[in-house]
């Protein structure tokens, strides 16, 4: 789930319903959910990676999982229409990655997720329609299921937690091919499949949900982002706690849009169909 900048309205694709995966398109404008009938569109599938490319005006959609593995393809949407891209070099097939558009360095970065084998630490930057292997000296550990997001009053792209070597609280930073691990005083607690976006009237990350594999729980708090502090919001009302939602800044309305995700930990996992919005330090 992502903001289309250029057309002007949230996008979602697919996800993992209770019983299959789901191919369907839909666009979020003005409050209003409706469903678009692309001839062509990637397959269904769940933990995809989605974010808006700014420099090439269309959404990036790439891999994720569906009852066969772990996917390694790559898309473009763009005024309703879905292309896939052939190219030479890509990431190798996997899923719950991170993505985010650098508006820095104008390209999207894309890192870790889980594929067939070990979960990765791998980092690419896909600009003009082609994929490329960076090498960082250093980088977070190998993991799946985390926050990413580029926060633009900061000017870099922060990661947050993720599966590890077990659940995960740390920060990242990436700007210029290059990871920092910051150190802040406070931050959220351990916690995967957690929703992370950039709110830009607010000019903070917000950090919503996840779950806690140690305690089996799931999360319901909201968390901001800026100049490397993470500080807790203390909001009168919230979205019931849940683990891998879809979130995104809407642009045309200036409010965070929350949608779906698990209500359960784990299997059977109950799914949400519920929208909720965010605006300063509001849930509604």
């Amino acid at each position: 789930m992502v903001y289309d900048a250029k057309d002007g309205y949230v996008v979602l694709f697919g996800g993992g319903g209770p019983t299959k995966n789901f191919a369907d398109t839909w666009t979020y404008q003005a409050g209003v959910w409706t469903k678009l009938t692309p001839p062509t569109h990637p397959s269904a599938r769940n933990v995809e990676g989605l974010v808006y490319d700014a420099r090439d005006g269309k959404v990036l959609l790439f891999g994720g999982g569906d009852s066969t593995g772990y996917l390694g393809d790559t898309w473009e949407f763009s005024a309703g229409l879905w292309t896939q891209l052939h190219l030479a070099l890509a990431p190798s097939p996997r899923g719950a990655m991170g993505m985010a558009y650098d508006a820095k360095n104008r390209y999207v970065v894309l890192f870790g997720g889980e594929g067939p084998g070990p979960m990765l630490n791998d980092t690419w930057a896909f600009a003009n329609g082609h994929w490329k292997l960076l090498s960082p000296t250093t980088a977070p550990t190998p993991r799946r299921s985390f926050g990413m997001t580029y926060d633009a009053a900061d000017g870099y792209v922060v990661l947050f937690g993720g599966l590890a070597a077990g659940d995960a609280n740390d920060t990242w930073t990436f700007s210029g091919g290059v990871w920092t691990q910051l150190s802040p005083t406070t931050a959220p607690g351990v916690r995967v499949a957690l929703a992370m976006v950039y709110d830009s009237k607010a000019g903070t990350v917000i950090l919503f949900g996840g779950r806690d594999d140690n305690t089996l729980s799931l999360y319901h708090d909201t968390w901001a982002f800026l100049g490397g502090a993470w500080t807790l919001q203390n909001t009168t009302t919230s979205p019931p706690a849940r683990q891998w939602p879809g979130m995104a800044y809407d642009g045309a309305s200036g409010r965070v849009v929350l949608f779906g995700g698990g209500s359960t930990a784990y299997a059977p996992v109950s799914v949400l169909g519920d929208t909720h919005t965010y605006s300063a330090g509001v849930w509604s």
